[in-house]
């Protein structure tokens, strides 16, 4: 028998030991890998945190930790123009922020800076594992979308300046 045929049988057998074990939800904020490259289980108690780009806007999430854990988002959307530079804009980027108010779960808002930032929250359907995070995730970006996507063509009226960090 040769190696390639003894290696096909042990395969169906690994799949049978792992199919038989408890199935368990992983709570993946409890796993990191360490700066040796080794997988590491932490405390239960850590938040989440984690980010990614949607509809061009970049986005920070945090999944709380506890017995009620929340899947937060916000993202940096731009500043709001100034009305000497582009009236419009600042007009219809002011009615945007204020139609968000009647979303479900998120909302825009103009901090100290004039930026305008969009925040979201909601509580995963269970615990804190990929299906339950990215599923929320998800959810929230379906609820956010149309503002999202009304105040990226609101800004592309004003003037052309980098994004505010």
């Amino acid at each position: 028998m040769t190696g390639a045929t003894q290696s096909r049988r042990k395969v169906p057998g690994a799949i049978r030991r792992v199919s038989d074990q408890e199935q368990q939800s992983l709570n993946v904020a409890s796993h990191e890998v360490d700066k040796d490259g080794q997988l590491v289980v932490q405390d239960d108690d850590r938040p989440l945190r984690f980010s990614f780009e949607f509809a061009g806007a970049p986005f920070e999430a945090v999944v709380t930790a506890g017995d009620a854990p929340l899947v937060k988002l916000t993202a940096d959307l731009g500043l709001l123009p100034y009305t000497i530079e582009s009236p419009a804009a600042r007009h219809w980027a002011l009615r945007v922020i204020a139609a968000s108010k009647r979303l479900r779960r998120g909302r825009l808002e103009i901090d100290p800076d004039y930026a305008i930032r969009l925040r979201a929250e909601a509580p995963p359907p269970g615990r804190r594992n990929p299906v339950t995070i990215l599923s929320t995730v998800t959810a929230l970006l379906l609820d956010v979308k149309p503002c999202l996507e009304l105040m990226g063509d609101v800004l592309k009226l004003g003037p052309k300046r980098p994004a505010h960090r």
